[in-house]
């Protein structure tokens, strides 16, 4: 019986807390008590609480940029005093502002397989239109990944061109206009 007590004594040793153990123990509690704390403080930077803004194009000049991070699911039956006020259905009229739920709209008729490929989402939401391009994001299900989708205006009616998290834009986007998308420069 003493053999084997005899056996176990040094792996008992090497088991016992020495100090520069306790000093790792208690570095890593620190460590991962002010991690906690600092996540727990910080601000959000989720862009559906930021506020909307919505920014017309001047008559001449530079394009602007029109921003919209409230998402929508649902269809309003009057146009937004900003649809009705920004966009004419003239030929050459610019098409910004859009709301998301014609972009919504245009995803899921449109031709191809984007509206699958993003998730069949229900709503976007951070909405930038310049000229008569537009990108929103999809608003995630809890299934599938956010993903921003691109939007061109064509003959009055918005399709949706292109799909990703970044580098979407396609060759067709005017460089003026892709700086200003988010994920196209």
């Amino acid at each position: 019986m003493s053999r084997i007590v005899a056996l176990f004594r040094p792996a008992a040793r090497s088991l016992a807390p020495t100090a520069m153990g306790r000093r790792t123990v208690l570095a890593l509690a620190s460590l991962t008590s002010a991690l906690a704390l600092a996540a727990c403080g910080s601000p959000s930077t989720d862009q559906a609480t930021e506020p909307t803004t919505t920014h017309s194009a001047p008559t001449t000049g530079a394009v602007q940029p029109s921003r919209s991070a409230a998402p929508s699911a649902t269809r309003s039956a009057a146009p937004s005093a900003t649809r009705a006020a920004g966009a004419a259905a003239t030929p050459g009229a610019a098409a910004c502002p859009v709301r998301a739920e014609d972009l919504v709209s245009a995803l899921k008729t449109g031709s191809g397989d984007l509206y699958t490929r993003a998730g069949r989402p229900a709503a976007v939401e951070a909405v930038v239109c310049v000229g008569d391009f537009s990108v929103a994001r999809t608003v995630s299900d809890g299934t599938t990944q956010p993903s921003r989708v691109l939007f061109h205006h064509v003959d009055g009616t918005w399709r949706p061109i292109s799909l990703g998290s970044a580098h979407y834009c396609t060759a067709e986007v005017p460089a003026d206009i892709a700086a200003q998308l988010p994920g196209c420069a």
